[in-house]
């Protein structure tokens, strides 16, 4: 019992207490039923678990490249940050949901943790920083992408780290050197801090200039500069030279097709130099890109709809709680107006709320896209955990304002609770779809039954089924390497269906002139498994589980959460 006691404090203060709940809540939000919510790995998730996997077991991505400073997928090039980030957790879990979501979770309770410390660093209030940490361990936006294998988790704490880092380096300039590596690793995450970084850097620079120009005669600030420099090279050398500008080029404004189109339709009805004068590629860029940064800030993105995507969002609420709107709006009144509070941590907030839809507003799908916007959630959290404590400070000096307070408490956790309600019950319903529901089911039965067949045909237009029967057959990298060639669909590979090999399995799915069930019936061999879509082979409304024809042997109907049949296994 000595030994306790010397070990285990005597007293524990009651605020490491509350954060250490607050960091247990958030662990627990993150991991609860992680495996069945979000209902199924969808396809960058069983990529970069694919990819941790390579890397784990040859120190090469799918591609081939030795500890890539951009990694190679099977349709793109990636940001590498996450991956190398979840081979431990793919170490010890596998190749499965934990190992690649956890991952997630993991890098969301530790952003909890420091945007605690930056709250407090900013504001030196208890309060505050404890009300930031505990609106971010329920937020919804942050829970969306710390329950899966999403890049912009790891990007969302690199950056606060950084900039709490930075501050605490304008005291003890080492911290400059640990701010220095965490702001240039941002870019090797998500594509957002390609353009997002270098102008938040400049302005934290112009900001705090005068404190940065008193520790720069320090050898330690100097050796910062060189080494965000020498961290962000290799990154810069893929933007001039290698792939990592090559997603920004698919999905910039820029090539919107629709702009061209506009502009040709307008000029139809208004030709010459006046419509060349109203009409043209600059304003139009203008238009779009202006539409799309102020929607960012609309209540219809933040507080009632949110991004449209099944992915991005539960649907049917915003990214925040509505009853974050009016702590929202106190805690801009308060930065404006209280001058208590340090201008240039004023400024900061600001720059950071101001900069932050910049990456997405430069992109033609970037209008409410919560991944693209999700740089715009720590300050948003900040600024309305300052309103929050300004409110309670205000209510509870009188008891009406006390009442109202508990009202609004009382309507707070209806809003919250409500979401937790949608989340576990109705998501994993609605949204099955997103998350490309069936394959883990379809490939289990598969490796289990592998061996009993000479030729196994995987339908490959439903979604890719590539990546997907790498995870879940936990296929061997360094095979998959030498016998892989090429993914693009061929005629005829085998007789009356179209697609490609890799060994024994074929990937594709029946000829134009072969759709249906009674075709497929002809396409089947002995010995041949056929993974098949009722959506894209079989005509019609037919249920192969039900009524298959006599050639036909169904093994196994896989089914949505709706009980329609999605993808049939049969062999002859």
């Amino acid at each position: 019992m000595k030994l306790f006691s010397q070990i285990i404090p005597k007293k524990i203060p009651f605020s490491t207490l509350i954060i250490l709940s607050i960091i247990v809540l958030a662990g627990f939000l993150r991991v609860y039923r992680l495996s069945v919510v979000p209902p199924e790995l969808y396809g960058d998730e069983l990529d970069a678990g694919y990819q941790a996997y390579s890397l784990l077991k040859t120190g090469k991505d799918i591609g081939g490249n030795f500890l890539p400073l951009y990694a190679q997928s099977l349709a793109e090039f990636k940001a590498p940050l996450l991956f190398y980030s979840m081979v431990p957790f793919v170490e010890i879990f596998g190749l499965s949901v934990w190992g690649v979501r956890l991952t997630a979770a993991f890098w969301g309770v530790l952003g909890v943790v420091v945007i605690y410390l930056l709250t407090k660093k900013l504001f030196n209030n208890f309060n505050i920083a404890f009300t930031a940490s505990l609106l971010l361990t329920i937020s919804p936006w942050h829970l969306q992408f710390s329950r899966g294998g999403f890049e912009v988790i790891l990007l969302t704490f690199l950056l606060i780290t950084g900039v709490w880092a930075f501050l605490k380096g304008l005291e003890k300039p080492v911290f400059l050197i640990v701010a220095s590596i965490l702001f240039a690793l941002t870019p090797y995450t998500y594509p957002t801090a390609t353009v997002f970084m270098p102008l938040f850097v400049f302005s934290i620079i112009i900001i705090f200039q005068e404190l940065l120009k008193k520790k720069w005669s320090m050898a330690t600030t100097k050796i910062a500069v060189l080494v965000f420099i020498l961290v962000l090279l290799p990154f810069t050398w893929q933007v001039f030279f290698g792939r990592a500008s090559d997603r920004f080029s698919q999905i910039s404004v820029a090539v919107n097709p629709e702009i061209a189109k506009n502009i040709n339709s307008a000029r139809q009805l208004d030709n010459g130099f006046i419509g060349s004068l109203f009409h043209n590629k600059l304003l139009s860029f203008f238009h779009e890109t202006s539409r799309n940064y102020f929607w960012s800030f609309s209540p219809q993105f933040l507080f009632t709809d949110g991004d449209p995507v099944g992915r991005h969002s539960v649907g049917q609420m915003g990214e925040l709680y509505w009853f974050m709107l009016l702590p929202l709006l106190v805690g801009v009144f308060v930065l404006l107006t209280d001058s208590n509070i340090k201008k240039k941590n004023k400024y900061l907030l600001f720059c950071w709320l101001l900069l932050a839809p910049i990456p997405a507003s430069l992109t033609y799908t970037g209008a409410g896209h919560a991944i693209r916007l999700i740089l715009l959630l720590p300050p948003l959290i900040i600024i309305s955990a300052i309103g929050t404590s300004r409110i309670f400070e205000k209510f509870f000096k009188s008891k009406i304002k006390t009442t109202i307070a508990v009202i609004l408490l009382i309507l707070s956790v209806f809003n919250i609770t409500s979401y937790f309600h949608r989340y576990y019950v109705h998501y994993p319903v609605e949204s099955w779809r997103w998350w490309q529901i069936g394959y883990r089911e379809a490939f289990s039965y598969i490796k289990e039954h592998q061996d009993e067949y000479d030729t196994i045909v995987i339908n490959n237009t439903y979604e890719p089924s590539l990546i997907r029967f790498l995870f879940y057959m936990q296929y061997d990298p360094k095979i998959f390497r030498q016998q892989f060639t090429i993914d693009q669909s061929q005629k005829g590979i085998l007789p009356g269906i179209d697609g490609f090999k890799l060994d024994k399995f074929y990937f594709g799915t029946l000829s134009v002139e072969n759709k249906g069930a009674n075709r497929l019936a002809e396409v089947l061999t002995p010995k041949m498994l056929y993974l098949a879509s009722q959506r894209d082979e079989i005509v019609g409304d037919l249920d192969l589980g039900i009524d298959a024809p006599k050639e036909i042997r169904v093994l196994k109907t896989i089914t949505n959460p709706l009980g329609d049949p999605i993808f049939y296994l049969v062999t002859k």
